[in-house]
C-alpha cells in the first residue's frame, strides 16, 4: 500500500487509524451516501443514513460490478452471488498513489469456495488472490495441479499467512513503506530460499524491488 505524504496525514488525521488508514466510523461504512464521518466520532442518529443492504441478493455495486464484467468480456460462470452488501473498499488518491480506506466486507465474510470452484480455477495459467480473497485453503488443491499461484499481501509483513501461505504461492507481492533497506531485501531472499520463485515489493510512488533467486530487479 503506497505511503500517504506528510501533508496528505495531516488533512486526514482524524481519520487515520493505527496502521495509517482512512477508518470511517462504523454506522458510515454500512451507509451508502458519502457523507463519511471519522472513526473517532460517535454518531447517535443520521437522518441520511441509507444502509447498503437495502437491496438483497445483488445490490447496485453488484449489479454494476456484473454488467462492467460482462461487457468486459470476463467470465462469470463461477461468480457467486450472496444475500447482501457487496465487499467494498474506499480508495482515495495521493497525488499519483492509491490510499486504502476503510473496509466494507458484506457478503465475502461468508464465501466458501467449493470443489467445482478449485477445478474452475486450475484451468487457468495463473490463479491470483491475495490477504483478503478468504481463498488461502484452496491454495495446497490449487498448487498441487502445478497451476502458478500469485498472492498479495499487503503490508502485512508478519500476518500468519505469509507463512502459512509460503509453501503454495509462486509469486509474493509485499508493500513495505520504509524504502530499500537491508531489512526487506533480505525478507525476499528468505521467502525465495524457502520456495517462492519470485518475491515482489513494492514502494509506492518510489517504484518497486523483485527478487528471483539470483538477482534483484528494480
Amino acid at each position: 500500500m503506497p505511503r500517504m505524504s506528510k501533508k496528505r496525514k495531516q488533512e486526514w488525521a482524524l481519520f487515520l487509524n493505527e496502521r495509517n488508514r482512512i477508518t470511517y466510523n462504523e454506522l458510515c461504512r454500512k451507509c451508502s451516501n458519502d457523507c463519511k464521518q471519522s472513526f473517532r466520532c460517535i454518531v447517535v442518529h443520521c437522518p441520511k443514513y441509507l444502509s447498503k443492504r437495502r437491496t438483497k441478493n445483488n445490490d447496485e455495486n453488484g449489479k454494476w460490478m456484473l454488467e462492467t464484467l460482462k461487457k468486459e468480456g470476463v467470465d462469470i460462470s463461477h461468480l457467486k452471488i450472496g444475500d447482501g452488501a457487496t465487499a467494498v473498499t474506499y480508495m482515495d488518491m495521493d497525488g499519483k498513489d492509491r490510499v486504502h480506506g476503510d473496509y466494507v466486507e458484506g457478503v465475502l465474510e461468508n464465501i466458501v469456495f467449493d470443489e467445482e470452484d478449485i477445478e474452475f480455477a486450475a484451468e487457468h495459467d495463473l490463479v491470483h488472490t491475495a490477504l483478503w480473497g478468504k481463498a488461502e485453503n484452496t491454495l495446497p488443491k490449487i498448487a498441487a495441479k502445478g497451476i502458478p499461484i500469485a498472492f498479495d499481501y499487503a503490508d502485512r509483513l508478519d500476518h500468519p499467512l505469509v507463512e502459512e501461505t509460503l509453501p503454495y504461492v509462486t509469486y509474493g507481492f509485499y508493500s513495505y513503506h520504509e524504502g530499500r533497506d537491508a531489512k526487506i531485501e533480505e525478507f525476499l531472499k528468505d521467502k525465495v530460499s524457502r520456495g517462492m520463485k519470485i518475491a515482489v515489493v513494492t514502494f509506492g510512488e518510489d517504484g518497486s524491488l523483485a527478487w528471483d533467486g539470483e538477482r534483484f530487479y528494480v
